[in-house]
């Protein structure tokens, strides 16, 4: 019997994940909102090689001149380089500067 409890447990939940995407995919579209902003999806920009904006991330992880590593609700991230500092942070951006080398998604 717990192993069935168990098992409609997790259907309810896969089925309230599915839910609450078609929530948020029908809100979006209706008041013309990507869908990553109102699921607080991290959001990262890239411009060239010197700079690397991160929009809603969790905190961070670990820092170095050669590697940040940020969580975020879809995992970690790893943003290694060349004399990496952080030059901005708040409560919902980050904003990270040097000779960015890569940028990679840990789940």
């Amino acid at each position: 019997m717990r192993r069935k409890a168990a098992k409609v447990k997790k259907e309810k939940i896969s089925t309230r994940s599915v839910e609450r995407a078609n929530r948020l995919e029908h809100l979006a579209g209706t008041l013309a909102v990507p869908q990553d902003i109102l699921a607080e999806s991290i959001l990262i920009s890239v411009y060239g090689r010197q700079c690397v904006r991160l929009e809603n991330y969790k905190g961070i992880l670990d820092y170095s001149d050669t590697q940040i590593k940020i969580w975020s609700r879809d995992g970690k991230i790893i943003i290694t380089g060349k004399k990496i500092h952080i030059s901005y942070c708040s409560d919902v951006e980050l904003c990270i500067i040097g000779r960015i080398s890569q940028i990679q998604y840990i789940e």
